[in-house]
This record gives C-alpha cells, structure tokens and sequence, in this order.
C-alpha cells in the first residue's frame, strides 16, 4: 500500500478508536484569552471551541489541498493575486487614510508523513504588497494564511505523549483590541504583522475509561516582523493540566488549571503572570448539536519592568461558553461568548467581554459563504478607557475551475471608545484570484 494512503488510513482508525480523547483535547489544554477575529478565512468549525487551549488540536490535512507527490513527500503550489481596498488603513478616527493595495502572492506546501501515526506539515505564502496612495508602506507579506504543524506521538498502554510545533502569522492591528492611531503614537498600522511559534509537549493519561488525566509545557514567541510594534515582542511560558470525567458518550465534565508567565524582550511593556483555574463541561445534545462551558478564577500580576506606568492587577472571575449546530451537510452556525484576558498596548491588560455568531454555508459544489458577526465590550487597564467594538464579516468562494478559484471579503471594524481620537470606522473589500498549479 501507499505509504501516505496507509498514513491517512491509519489516522483516521485512530481518530475513530480514539474518539474521545480527542475531544477532551480540543476542549483545551486550558482557558487563556479569545481573541474574536474577522478574516476572509473564518469558519464554523476550527475556531470554534478549539480557541480555549494554547494550542490548536491537531485535525488532518485536507488531501485536495496537495495534488504534487514526490515519493512519500506530497506538495503544493499556488500563486494568487490580490486587490484590497481599505478606507481607513491607519485606523484613525480624525483623518483615516483611504487606500488601495495590489499583491501578488506564492503559496507552497508540503505534507510527509513520518511514520504511520506522525506528520510533518508546513504551508506558507510569500508576497508583496503595493499600497497605490500611500507607497511608502508598501512591504513584504506573509500570508495570514500561512501555518506549520509539527506533531509527533509517542503511544503507551494507557496514553500518549505529543511533541508539537505550530507557527502561524497574525497581520490585522484589529485582532488587538486596544491597537489604534492613538494608541500607536502616529506609527502605520498598515504594517502591522506579527509572527507566532509555539513548541511544546503534551500528554494524556487514561487509567481508566472513564477518567483522562493530562498535562503540557508550551513556549511561544511572538514577534513582530515590524520595528514600529516591537514593544509587543514577548516570550510565554505556559504550564497546563486537568482531569476530564466522561460520564457518558454524550456527557463530559473536568477541570484544568493554566500558568502563564510572559516576559517582553524590550523595557515598555511589563512583565507578568497569568493563573487561571476553574471546572468545563461538554455536552453533545444531539448529532448536530454540542454545547460547552467554562468558568474560572483568574489572577494576573505585573512587575514594574516597563515605562508603561501600568500599576494595575487582575482578580476576577472569566467564563466562556458556545453552542455549535450542523443544520446539514452544506450548513453550520455557532455561537459563543464570555469573559477573557487579553494583550495590553501601552498598558497591562484588557478585559474583553463578547459575543460571536460565525455561519458557514457550502452554496454549492463550488461556492462557499461564510459570515461572522461579534461585539465586543473592553475595558483598558491604568487607562480609563472604556469601548465597544462591532465587527462584520461576510465573504465567498468560488471554485472557477479544477485549478482556479476566486473570494470576495467584505469585513466591518468599528470601535467607539470613551477616550478622544481613539474610535475608529473601517471598512475592507477584498478580492483574490488564485492558481493552484
């Protein structure tokens, strides 16, 4: 037999036997920050509850992604132009600037398998972005698109150990929520990129049937690939465990327990630590429908290592909690919310109050649409600040061809603040074309 064939034959028996485990997993190693974010790539399914852990469960490539095969070693290769047109690229709320960018982008992959439980995979697309008005920002790209996953497992009789490497790019100021012109002292938010590698080891323990015990050390950096954002620049060290009880097919309660210690690499922002604990549960209504649930306390300390003059802690408790519905074959909606922690700009910390609807609908064998909605209350450490956020996203995709395929994004961002100069309006239309070679 093929060796990948027998790779993905042999995984997906896993997957099968394994079932639970699995899902205890993706319920998350434990309960840190969400971050609600619209992009042309958001789907129901894998930001749903999945966002709970330090890092992402592991699902199998998709095989319609990589059509070149040499040996055991299958690739793929894409070029994509881009047109976006942005009218508020530097997120200011007295004098946005309006503009339209052109790029052109090489997407290549690669998926091996190392053995018959074990992969190496790696996606990743390089561009370059014009900006038509505002040349002067115009910069190397890279693909927000672009990811990595390392997962290798060593099996024992009663569990597992996992060896991971993720990395992924984040290139919208949005996904910070206290990010703004203000905020940012005049620098160009249009460069915003940053680039996020976690490395760790995990691993679950099941005595018993009904009892799964699990523990994990990840550390990630994250950096900016921006002089303009370094203040942002961090190392985290995050230590988790817990203990899920499956009380039924349908019925599984736990808890867990997370520390995070974050050290920045420049003297602005200050250092801390992060510690929450609290029970979940994950119920499976039906066939279609799962619902899940955590709260916690958490606590958060910060030392005077910056200028910030940040002075403030956190001690409260957060929470979170989503329902997901498969309608049919074609169609999946969800909604979820809570209570989090999320990254400071110029202070220690955000808490973030939200609401998200995400929706995903195969039209047709070759068009997609998918959509999300959320609001977001946030409430600015030391700084008084006090803002709701709307965000809107609505897009398509359209399978032109066996090699060609085409989106259309529409995304709405609106932050209306208490603080002066720092609202903000922006609206993106995106459309890309792409060749799958």
């Amino acid at each position: 037999m093929n060796p990948l064939r027998a790779w993905k034959k042999q995984i997906i028996n896993r997957h099968r036997k394994n079932w639970q485990i699995s899902q205890l997993l993706a319920l998350g190693i434990g309960i840190m920050t969400t971050t609600v974010t619209t992009t042309a790539v958001a789907q129901v399914g894998e930001d749903f509850l999945s966002r709970t852990g330090p890092t992402p469960p592991y699902r199998s490539p998709q095989p319609n992604r990589y059509n070149l095969k040499w040996g055991q070693l299958t690739g793929r290769l894409t070029g994509t132009v881009a047109v976006e047109f942005n009218d508020n690229i530097n997120l200011s709320e007295t004098a946005p600037v309006a503009d339209i960018s052109v790029g052109p982008e090489i997407g290549f992959g690669f998926l091996y398998p190392i053995s018959e439980r074990n992969v190496l995979q790696l996606d990743i697309g390089l561009g370059y972005r014009w900006y038509l008005n505002s040349p002067d920002v115009s910069s190397i790209t890279i693909s927000p698109r672009s990811s990595s996953r390392l997962d290798y497992y060593i099996y024992f009789d009663e569990g597992r150990i996992n060896l991971h490497d993720i990395f992924y790019v984040s290139i919208s100021p949005v996904d910070i929520a206290a990010v703004n012109n203000a905020a940012g002292a005049g620098v160009s938010l249009s460069k915003f990129q940053r680039f996020v590698n976690t490395v760790g080891i995990s691993s679950d323990w099941r005595p018993v049937k009904q009892w799964v015990y699990y523990a994990g050390y990840d550390y990630t950096i994250d950096r900016s690939l921006n002089s303009d954002f370094g203040s942002l620049d961090r190392d985290d060290h995050t230590f988790s465990s817990g203990v899920n009880y499956v009380a039924n097919s349908r019925l599984t309660v736990g808890a867990y327990s997370v520390f995070t210690y974050t050290a920045y690499r420049d003297a602005v922002q200050n250092d801390g630590w992060n510690f929450s604990i609290g029970p979940r549960v994950s119920y499976q209504a039906t066939k279609f429908i799962s619902l899940e649930a955590s709260a916690g306390w958490t606590t958060s300390e910060y030392f005077d290592t910056g200028t910030i003059a940040d002075q403030s802690n956190f001690s409260s408790f957060t929470y979170q909690g989503g329902i997901r519905h498969t309608i049919n074959k074609r169609t999946e909606h969800a909604l979820r919310g809570g209570r989090s922690l999320g990254l400071g700009y110029g202070s220690n910390f955000t808490d973030t109050y939200n609401l998200q609807y995400s929706m995903r609908w195969l039209a047709s064998q070759g068009i997609t649409i998918y959509g999300t909605a959320a609001y977001e209350h946030i409430e600015v450490s030391n700084a008084g600040e006090s803002a709701s956020r709307y965000l809107f996203n609505i897009g398509t995709g359209f399978r032109l061809s066996r090699q060609w395929t085409m989106g259309v994004n529409y995304t709405l961002s609106v932050k209306e603040s208490d603080m002066a100069g720092n609202d903000y309006l922006q609206n993106r239309l995106s459309l890309d074309l792409t060749r799958q070679f």
